[in-house]
């Protein structure tokens, strides 16, 4: 089979992170070295500057120009190039709404239109919706968020193929302080993966829809906290993925026990979360038992305010496409931040993956990424930002070495921001 069924997908840039359970597909090469940031964190931060007030309801409108690429060859299994290139653009508004001191019920809706220069059939309407409720009642915290987004992803073939995913789902978080420092939380997420393949018609490519699936995830736990630094993190969760076709059934259930660190001290930060998971088939599908650990782990150390240089790990599994296979996937990295004078700032990183398939055949495939973002401030509130990314496939008995390129850019009009989850 051609690289294993094209070695699963890889997420697009600009993408946002996959929900956190123990099957992710693939983070978009480099995400793993950001800092993750609490959702509460980056809600207060664009209520406080939300452009516009109506009493107690703020609003933050967006508008922005995004994910300009160039493909060289858009659909690599017909004879010549077929060459296009794409652009998206989108205007919307994000809604915060403070109930007092404690509370906040936030909803945004973010629609883009995609745009290519020859082939119009991919033309297409899509976006990113959303509505949350937060609280934090003293003793007591609690989350509740809906979610819809369909975005552009990839699929690597030589060169870049890219598809449309819809993303849509819900995800609950409570947590209740026992002592000054003990807290026990519980979490609970399902999200729904639906992947449009008909761009790839007549193609060699395998349907993508055999990755069509619903996955749920719940969790509770122990949290205690040492001073202000260290919080650790013990829990038990289980997970469920159920596929709807019936003949790439790889529906599968099981549980695991956890342990997550978070640290931070003055300029260095550690996050770290590990798993060990038992998952078994469900229902008589073809899904094989694995038994293993799964997780990730960055450490970051700023330099200065705008500069700093992170070391990242995930262990995970994803499922291939086109097949009856997953593959354990584990990535290595590092990045490094700095300023471009004081009105840009680039960032650079480099890793390492493998793919080592299940199955009979076992087979493995190995590949390495690097590339270049920057960021530059135009005019007094806009925001220029591109990125590039060299992504190498290692020779293997299914097909040589392979290396292709992507170009991306987006214009950020100055005028608002985008906040999701």
């Amino acid at each position: 089979m051609r690289l294993k069924l094209l070695c699963v997908g890889v997420i697009a840039v600009l993408t946002a992170a996959s929900a956190r359970a123990q099957f992710t597909q693939f983070a978009a090469p480099g995400a793993l070295a950001e800092s993750e940031e609490s959702t509460k964190d980056r809600l207060k931060k664009a209520m406080e500057q939300a452009r516009w007030s109506l009493g107690p309801l703020r609003l933050e409108p967006w508008v922005g120009v995004g994910n300009l690429a160039y493909y060289n060859d858009l659909e690599p299994w017909r004879p010549g190039k077929q060459s296009d290139y794409t652009v998206s653009a989108g205007a919307g508004l994000t809604a915060f709404l403070p109930l007092g001191h404690r509370a906040l019920i936030v909803g945004y809706a973010l629609p883009e239109y995609k745009w290519w220069r020859t082939y119009s059939n991919r033309d297409r309407l899509v976006g990113r919706y959303g509505v949350g409720a937060f609280a934090d009642l003293g003793r007591l915290s609690l989350d509740v968020r809906g979610f819809r987004a369909s975005q552009p992803w990839y699929i690597g073939y030589v060169d870049e193929v890219p598809i449309d995913v819809r993303r849509e789902g819900a995800d609950a978080g409570v947590e209740l302080r026992l002592l000054r420092r003990l807290s026990v939380y519980g979490t609970f997420n399902e999200t729904r993966w639906r992947y449009d393949d008909e761009d790839l018609a007549d193609s060699s490519v395998p349907r993508l829809r055999t990755l069509d699936r619903d996955e749920r995830r719940w969790g509770a736990g122990l949290r205690y906290r040492f001073q202000e630094r260290l919080t650790v993190s013990l829990g038990y969760e289980r997970s469920r993925n159920d596929f709807l076709l019936p003949e790439f059934d790889r529906s599968n259930s099981g549980s695991a026990p956890s342990l997550a660190l978070d640290y931070r001290s003055g300029r260095l930060s550690v996050a770290l979360k590990v798993a060990e998971y038992e998952l078994e088939p469900r229902g008589g599908s073809a899904f094989t038992p694995f038994s293993g650990r799964t997780g990730q782990g960055r450490v970051r150390w700023d330099l200065g305010s705008r500069s700093g240089v992170s070391v990242y790990g995930r262990r995970g599994l994803s499922f291939a496409f086109g097949g009856l296979e997953y593959s354990n996937v584990e990535t290595g990295g590092g990045a490094l931040y700095f300023p471009l004078g004081w009105r840009a700032s680039a960032s650079f990183f480099s890793e390492r993956s493998s793919n080592s398939f299940s199955g009979e055949s076992g087979s493995k495939q190995d590949f390495s990424s690097l590339g270049v973002s920057a960021g530059f401030s135009v005019g007094r509130r806009g925001r220029l930002n591109g990125r590039w990314e060299r992504v190498t496939y290692d020779a293997s008995s299914l097909r040589p070495q392979v290396t292709f390129n992507r170009w991306t850019a987006g214009l950020d009009l100055g005028f608002g921001s985008a906040t999701t989850w």
